[in-house]
């Protein structure tokens, strides 16, 4: 008989804590999905005054800057893996057109 207490208490528990588990779940992971988002999207500025650059870049993309006197790279290193970037290459203009 205590044997089958201690299987049924077990299966009890087990059952509830993983229906707890999956609640926390399904009631956590929208709002986390969307709070992730949000923050991802939020815009940050970026200047750079020799090339007369002057924009928002989103913080998704906005980690690490890398620039010389023509070229500007912004990108966010992922574990493993490369992740977004955006390049802005300065050139001259030839026919000296607005």
């Amino acid at each position: 008989m205590k044997t089958q207490l201690w299987v049924a208490l077990l299966i009890v528990l087990g059952g509830g804590g993983a229906l707890g588990g999956e609640y926390l779940l399904v009631k956590w992971y929208p709002r986390h999905q969307q709070r992730v988002a949000e923050e991802v999207l939020t815009l940050l500025p970026y200047r750079k005054a020799n090339l007369g650059i002057e924009m928002q870049g989103e913080a998704g993309i906005y980690g690490r800057v890398e620039g010389s006197s023509a070229r500007v790279r912004i990108s966010r290193p992922l574990f493993w893996s490369f992740g977004p970037s955006l390049t802005i290459i300065s050139q001259s203009n030839p026919d000296n057109a607005a």
